[in-house]
């Protein structure tokens, strides 16, 4: 049977709670005269009223229907790792955070429990956490402890390459015989576009373990990946902090996220479909600079929050954007 597959939107948004909660209760406890965190949010609700956004009715939709169409909807401009840059050359930041994720699959690396499996013939899907500081904040502050090996360089976080270091969880470790120095690759696999997607979907059939055979494949962007350093997931409730995160530098996650746009944009030189509208800015969103999940940035004192905002908002990609405060652990 196939069904419409679903994007990355609802697992980004777990990630994104959980590292709210760690980056809130790290960066208010980091010292008493850090009294507050600006994080930036976005407010969909009003974007979405501007451009005449309205709820989709999936229950009269029907994916084997040759004209069933889901319409395209105005994505809005990404808020990048240059924003976070510039906002955090400010007098008023005293310190700043920020994440990026992708999700990579392999046929190899498997998840830390065996209970749940992809379907046959289907890759696992992993979710690869960056991280922009070297000193990984999460370590130390009762959300995740790092047990093994060490945490990522000065200098393996300013480069990005065809290779990089990672950390990942003993769990994820033991369930692959993995160890500190152990290497193992990841991927996004690219197949070639379906009529589908000039619809507004992409069909996922998954009973069918040849989905994935190499003649269906335009490309594998692939990286190599190190192990470096393991922890354990402490601290927090069941599901804040999944032992099947990985961790790699910032600068990794553009890499691969630029690599595949390029190659997800060429596999449509391949075929007689037009590249939808949606699909095109998303994927030029990616090559002009690393979208980012979350960002924070902790403030000298509690008395420029006002004057803090009236500076940083011009430096914000669109004014959909804006900054919420918020003391100690929200």
């Amino acid at each position: 049977m196939k069904k419409v597959s679903i994007n990355f939107k609802l697992l980004l948004v777990t990630v994104f709670l959980g590292l709210t909660a760690i980056v809130a209760v790290l960066i208010s406890n980091r010292t008493s005269s850090v009294p507050l965190i600006m994080q930036i949010g976005f407010d969909w609700q009003r974007w979405e009223e501007y451009n005449g956004i309205v709820e989709f009715d999936w229950t009269s939709f029907d994916s084997a229907d040759p004209t069933a169409y889901i319409p395209s909807n105005p994505i809005p401009p990404s808020f990048t790792a240059e924003h976070v840059h510039s906002i955090a050359t400010l007098s008023f930041v005293d310190f700043y955070y920020y994440s990026t994720s992708i999700v990579l699959e392999s046929f190899n690396l498997t998840w830390h429990s065996n209970e749940a499996r992809p379907p046959k013939g289907h890759p696992y899907s992993h979710m690869i956490t960056g991280i922009s500081s070297n000193s990984l904040m999460q370590f130390g502050h009762n959300a995740i402890n790092l047990t093994a090996g060490r945490k990522f360089t000065k200098s393996e976080m300013s480069v990005g390459d065809d290779s990089s270091v990672i950390i990942i969880s003993e769990a994820l470790a033991q369930a692959n015989d993995l160890t500190i120095g152990s290497t193992f690759e990841l991927y996004r696999i690219i197949r070639f576009p379906e009529e589908s997607q000039t619809r507004g979907f992409t069909t996922l059939d998954s009973e069918n373990p040849h989905w994935f055979d190499d003649e269906f494949v335009y490309a594998r962007i692939s990286m190599e990946f190190e192990v470096v350093g393991l922890y354990e997931v402490t601290g927090y409730e069941d599901g804040q902090v999944s032992q099947n995160t990985l961790y790699v530098p910032n600068l990794v996650i553009d890499v691969m996220k630029n690599k595949i746009a390029v190659a997800t944009l060429s596999s449509w030189n391949y075929v007689d479909y037009e590249l939808p509208k949606d699909l095109s800015q998303e994927l030029h969103n990616d090559l002009q600079g690393i979208p980012v999940d979350n960002a924070f940035f902790s403030l000298r004192d509690t008395v420029d929050v006002d004057v803090f905002v009236k500076e940083a908002r011009p430096l914000l990609p669109h004014d959909f954007y804006y900054f919420v405060e918020f003391f100690g652990n929200p």
